[in-house]
């Protein structure tokens, strides 16, 4: 008897707003346009990826083209986008108004720029959690998020035994 695995595949990418215009344009060649590029021949792979609100406003304003392909691989239901702080910022350091605002400044911008889905899923940066995160996340009508299992481990919770 064989059993399905279910891989979710993700991609990451921040810089913090200010920083230099190389940094920027050396994550989008090296890492951010090859993948999209590469995923448009996969078309039954599916990704998550999360963004950040300013990696996507500096491709907006800079390679407004790849927008088109991006634009692509979502229609195809390839790429989920991930919502969460559109600065990408540490949440547990925010308070309860900041965080709700920098979720729905993200959601957003994701709807504009990709229509009218919202994100289902949040990323918490560095998987910094926060126990004041979950009002935050339920008004702004996330699903799920990715967390570590150290926090699950600390809650008193075992790791499934069944093999």
């Amino acid at each position: 008897m064989s059993k399905k695995i279910n891989v979710v595949l993700g991609a990451y990418a921040h810089l913090p707003s200010g920083a230099d215009e190389a940094e920027f344009e050396l994550l989008y060649k090296k890492e951010i346009c090859p993948l999209v590029q590469a995923l448009r021949n996969f078309p039954r792979i599916n990704m998550v990826f999360y963004y950040s609100g300013v990696i996507l406003n500096w491709i907006e304003r800079r390679h407004q083209e790849f927008l088109m392909l991006l634009d692509d691989v979502v229609a195809n239901k390839q790429i989920e986008f991930l919502g969460g702080g559109f600065y990408n910022p540490m949440f547990p350091f925010i308070t309860g108004n900041d965080k709700s605002g920098q979720i729905e400044m993200f959601n957003t911008y994701l709807r504009k720029q990709f229509g009218k889905r919202l994100p289902q899923g949040c990323w918490v940066p560095e998987m910094a959690w926060d126990q004041s995160l979950v009002l935050s996340l339920n008004s702004s009508r996330m699903h799920y998020t990715f967390l570590s299992e150290r926090y699950f481990t600390a809650a008193g919770a075992k790791p499934n035994e069944a093999g």
